[in-house]
């Protein structure tokens, strides 16, 4: 962690344990490390980390339920974390190819998650490990907002029994591929999803 971010939590943990919102929107030099902040903060709710390189080796936090991560920057030890009251999880993907930690798909990281919001760059790669993963399994609400140049929605209709069970589906339509948007339109009744969105 850069030495004046780490100045900031400490002076932060120091005072009334009532911090139930934090956000890092804005990178810097170094990377931040996400321990000492779940460590200190032990009323945590809602974290927010933007475009900084991130280290989540060691984090642990009971209290945090809502977790937003731009991936942009390299991430390290994102499966090692365990927030295991975490209810809602927002990954900003990259335009690159990103393995997704196993014991995220697995539900190690987050046992308690049902919402899940995946934007940016969304690869069929990480869908269909997603439409065959614990987490999904878990989750009553998935919102997807990236664009189709990926081909990710073609691994959406090949799978999309297995998104079944939600109780919402949110995707964004990609007005630039209209034949994807019209194959999804037609399989999302078919999948009995009970609320399916797809958001022009």
């Amino acid at each position: 962690m850069t030495e004046p971010v780490q100045r900031i939590v400490k002076v932060l943990a120091r005072g009334p344990q009532t911090i139930r919102s934090l956000g890092f929107e804005t990178g810097g030099p170094g990377t931040l490390e996400v321990a000492p902040i779940t460590s200190r903060l032990t009323s945590l709710e809602t974290l927010s980390l933007g475009a900084w390189p991130l280290r989540f080796e060691g984090a642990l936090s009971a209290s945090l339920r809502h977790l937003i991560i731009n991936l942009r920057e390299p991430v390290s030890g994102l499966g090692e974390a365990r927030f295991p009251g975490l209810e809602k999880l927002a990954l900003e993907l990259p335009f690159r190819r990103l393995e997704v930690p196993p014991a995220l798909l697995g539900g190690e990281v987050a046992a308690s998650l049902k919402s899940l919001t995946l934007s940016g760059a969304l690869w069929p790669q990480q869908l269909g490990e997603l439409s065959a993963s614990a987490l999904l399994r878990g989750l009553s609400e998935l919102t997807i907002w990236a664009g189709a140049e990926t081909g990710w929605y073609a691994a959406l209709l090949e799978s999309i029994d297995s998104f079944a069970h939600l109780d919402r589906i949110s995707l964004l339509a990609d007005r630039h591929h209209p034949e994807w948007v019209e194959a999804v339109k037609t399989a999302l009744p078919q999948a009995n999803i009970r609320g399916p969105q797809l958001r022009l």
